[in-house]
């Protein structure tokens, strides 16, 4: 075979059935027994990046989002009204399936059950494996910061499914808690920066978050376990022969832990790399050029905000987001794309948030370099 793609996820559906589409050979092999489970995923994307990756996406939505609420570490809540759909949560199973079947269309052999060995006979190889990492150690490729992280799926009384909800400080230091609306349940995860296993923050919060017990949980559905990329892009995505794309090149928003929509148009680039690469001899290294180009200055803010947002105490991060409300940011969030967070970042910046913030550069400076 000239391409062989490890990994049945958005990124290695996407990568393989765009370098099919440009005329190579391309297997795709999957260890699971189904392409779309199990389902680690949040579901939580734009509604923008759907439309981009897929076109028509109204079949594999389970709830449209317009409401955010963000509970902060002292209790005080926001409300926010975006004004119309900015996000959806979609069913993963069926956004992989209909994925699947774009690249088995394209030409793309797909291969269930099946893990990588070296029987396997190829010109290159697209690294698509998530955050398990094996392909990188083996291959001596670079592997991207990943923490850990849970998910229950929770019956409860009463939910609203246009509303995502946030909470922060002590129920997830230096990160957060989601509460996500899906068709009967919600969805609530964290990830852990602390030595507290994220199960312990998530059962704490069940227990004892005084605003979360308003939802009269009636029982625990799944539980489900995985890890969250933190860093970002790898510096080098490729060695030798080798090309790592989504979770495994870190194409992941270091500020939210979302993968889907980067993961998806990185890995469309990458597949045509390595189908010119096959039939015009031009280097994989080219793929890092190239997503840079578009893509670098975004992740080196969202990077930068999460450096700062993880490097605040209680106290901090409690000011921050009063003097966040306001300025009156929260209510221009409809007008900022959900996945290129750049330009909101920048307002935020030029804002007298700045300020307010100088007292926190020293820490933010120390946490950069030393990190």
């Amino acid at each position: 075979m000239e391409v062989l793609v490890v990994g049945g996820g958005p990124s290695g559906l996407v990568a393989a059935r765009e370098a099919s589409l440009y005329g190579v050979d391309v297997t795709l092999i999957e260890e699971d027994k189904e392409i779309g489970k199990p389902d680690h995923c949040a579901g939580l994307v734009s509604i923008d990046g759907l439309k981009k990756i897929l076109g028509d996406y109204e079949n594999i939505i389970l709830n449209k989002i317009k409401n955010v609420r963000i509970i902060s570490p002292m209790g005080k809540v926001y409300e926010i009204n975006l004004g119309k759909y900015k996000a959806a949560v979609i069913d993963r199973e069926k956004f992989d399936l209909e994925l699947m079947k774009r690249a088995e269309k394209s030409g793309v052999k797909i291969l269930t059950n099946t893990c990588f060995n070296s029987s396997f006979k190829y010109k290159i190889m697209i690294n698509a494996e998530g955050v398990k990492a094996r392909i990188c150690r083996k291959f001596g490729l670079e592997i991207p910061k990943s923490i850990p992280a849970i998910q229950y799926d929770v019956e409860v009384k009463n939910y609203e499914n246009d509303l995502v909800e946030i909470y922060l400080g002590k129920w997830s230091p230096k990160f957060f808690v989601w509460v996500v609306p899906r068709d009967d349940c919600i969805r609530i995860g964290t990830a852990s920066h602390s030595t507290s296993h994220p199960s312990n923050l998530i059962q704490k919060f069940i227990e004892k978050n005084p605003y979360f017990k308003n939802k009269e949980i009636l029982r625990i559905r799944k539980k489900l376990y995985g890890k969250i990329v933190i860093s970002g892009p790898v510096n080098n995505t490729s060695k030798n022969n080798i090309i790592s794309v989504g979770d495994a090149a870190g194409f992941v928003k270091p500020t939210t832990g979302g993968g889907i929509v980067f993961g998806c148009y990185t890995a469309k680039i990458a597949g045509k790399i390595v189908a010119l690469s096959i039939r015009n001899n031009i280097k994989l290294s080219d793929f890092d050029k190239i997503w840079k180009k578009y893509y670098s200055l975004e992740f080196k803010k969202m990077k930068f905000i999460a450096k700062i947002f993880r490097s605040m105490n209680k106290y901090e991060l409690e000011k921050i987001l009063y003097e966040i409300y306001k300025l009156g940011i929260f209510n221009e969030l409809s007008s900022y794309d959900m996945d290129f967070q750049g330009e909101l970042i920048s307002r935020i910046i030029k804002s007298r948030l700045f300020i307010h913030g100088i007292y926190l550069i020293p820490k933010i400076l120390k946490t950069y370099i030393f990190e």
